[in-house]
């Protein structure tokens, strides 16, 4: 079926409308307030990359490790979770279904969850060495509103 030209118009206008109910937050602030909720969750090995000097991919990129697939999963959805409270949008998860690396593009920071026999095969930390770390638990966390978390 050959969409309507007032039917993109809507479209588009809703999409605008969802993008301006996103809230602008800093992404220093997102990827603390996702290196906690990860390590509220357990997961192993948090550490934030400061990539703003190096590449242009992202500003950074916050690492964590789990045991198994089933609990990056769980990592996965905590971090999906606290994006939504906070009104920032993932804009896709890729490797969920089938893979022992999930990662998760918000734009200015990318989060990798990995398996630990994944992290020891890519060595993330090794290919980016020259980012600064991120002392993340020294950070205050953003506040956001349980407003609207029904």
């Amino acid at each position: 079926m050959i969409p309507v030209k007032g039917q993109a118009v809507r479209d588009r206008k809703m999409q605008q409308a969802e993008a301006s109910r996103e809230r602008k937050i800093d992404p220093i602030d997102l990827a603390v307030a996702l290196a906690a909720v990860l390590d509220r969750k357990k997961a192993d090995h948090i550490e934030v990359l400061d990539l703003r000097s190096i590449t242009i991919l992202a500003d950074y990129f916050v690492l964590a490790s789990g045991f198994a697939r089933i609990q990056i999963q769980a990592l996965c959805d905590a971090a999906l979770e606290e994006g939504r409270l906070i009104k920032k949008k993932c804009r896709s998860v890729e490797g969920y279904e089938d893979s022992g690396w999930i990662l998760m593009d918000y734009g200015d920071v990318i989060v990798h969850l990995l398996t630990e026999e994944s992290r020891d095969y890519y060595r993330l930390e090794r290919l980016w060495g020259d980012a600064p770390r991120v002392d993340w638990q020294t950070s205050p966390l953003p506040v956001h509103s349980e407003e609207g978390s029904k």
